[in-house]
């Protein structure tokens, strides 16, 4: 039984009184830095980055190990995801209250905030990518990217991450540091932030495979639309 969307399999799973989740790899990407190529795999680079990185809004790693040649690793299972949420008030066509909306706004923050304190970034910030625990608790997951590339000058692959959510840089090709790529996942929690004021996605009208050449002009076109009306300093932050 799927419980929630990442990169491989997850199975929600009961053992000694505690729901986890597992999560199955499956060999993955290649990077580039200095013309080497790296060949590595998402489940390798998670469990570098999880291991790491523990945190109360960052989705908590409980070990890795293998069976029958399948490589998994065993994570805090949360029943939801952020995008799984907007689609609950998209169908009420409802939008988030202001409680909800300022506590993942800011558990989002502290989460990422630690990630980069930490000298990761994450690469892949979106709504599916934030878990929404038990307990109502935003957490980030998903940090298959984060560990590669720490270089300075090292590129990262965009077809790795999600278009949508992707910093006009990054579609540009742009060679980015470690600074650099802080600075994506900052754009991407702006949008985040956006879908959460406004329960729609990012450049609705918008098809995927024109995302790229309309985010990498990084003019006002590219930026979704702010809402006319709603909380003034919500709206003045997603203006910065």
């Amino acid at each position: 039984i799927f419980r929630y969307e990442l990169p491989g399999s997850v199975l929600g799973v009961d053992r000694e009184s505690l729901t986890v989740a597992v999560k199955k790899f499956e060999p993955l990407y290649s990077f580039s830095s200095n013309d080497t190529i790296f060949n590595t795999s998402s489940g390798y680079d998670e469990v570098l980055s999880l291991h790491n990185l523990s945190h109360i809004n960052v989705v908590q790693f409980f070990g890795r190990g293998s069976l029958n040649g399948e490589r998994y690793m065993i994570l805090e299972y949360c029943p939801r995801t952020l995008s799984s949420v907007f689609d609950d008030y998209r169908s009420r066509n409802e939008h988030l209250n202001s409680m909800e909306y300022l506590r993942w706004m800011l558990e989002i923050a502290n989460g990422l905030g630690f990630v980069h304190k930490e000298g990761h970034f994450h690469g892949d910030l979106k709504p599916p990518n934030v878990l929404i625990s038990q307990y109502g608790a935003a957490k980030l997951a998903d940090f298959g990217l984060c560990t590669v590339p720490h270089s300075k000058g090292a590129t990262l692959n965009s077809s790795r991450s999600t278009a949508r959510y992707m910093a006009p840089e990054q579609h540009s090709s742009e060679n980015l540091d470690l600074i650099g790529l802080q600075k994506c996942d900052v754009w991407s929690y702006g949008l985040i932030l956006w879908e959460m004021l406004t329960c729609r996605q990012p450049l609705p009208n918008i098809p995927d495979h024109q995302i790229p050449l309309v985010i990498g002009r990084n003019n006002e076109n590219s930026r979704p639309v702010l809402p006319d009306s709603g909380c003034e300093s919500l709206i003045n932050l997603l203006r910065r």
